[in-house]
């Protein structure tokens, strides 16, 4: 399958546009669904913009990827019981441990 190189495009067109891996995780994500969400401005305000050659390369990785085959998603779902009813686990000290809708993507 082609998830593999998938993900490590994904990181490379991602992180040098202004995400950290913690950004993402932490649901800052939106960027991600659109990479033209982030046109214009950058996702960290001390951050700077990338040059038009990380841009040019940016874009000519996504024409390479096959974004109409979706069997990997397909694929995702294959086994899937459900989802615990829950999103949030909460430490003894009654903040969050773990947030899992931090890691919800659209598909």
């Amino acid at each position: 399958m082609w998830i593999e190189r998938t993900l490590t495009l994904v990181l490379a067109l991602a992180f040098p546009v202004g995400f950290s891996p913690a950004a993402v995780a932490a649901g800052g994500g939106d960027a991600a669904r659109d990479p033209g969400a982030m046109e214009g401005r950058h996702f960290d305000p001390k951050g700077k913009m990338p040059s038009k050659y990380t841009i040019e390369l940016q874009k000519g990785l996504r024409a390479t990827l096959p974004f109409e085959d979706k069997r990997d998603f397909e694929e995702t779902k294959k086994g899937f019981v459900a989802a615990p009813p829950y999103e949030k686990i909460m430490a003894e000290a009654g903040n969050v441990a773990w947030d899992m809708g931090t890691y919800e993507f659209p598909l």
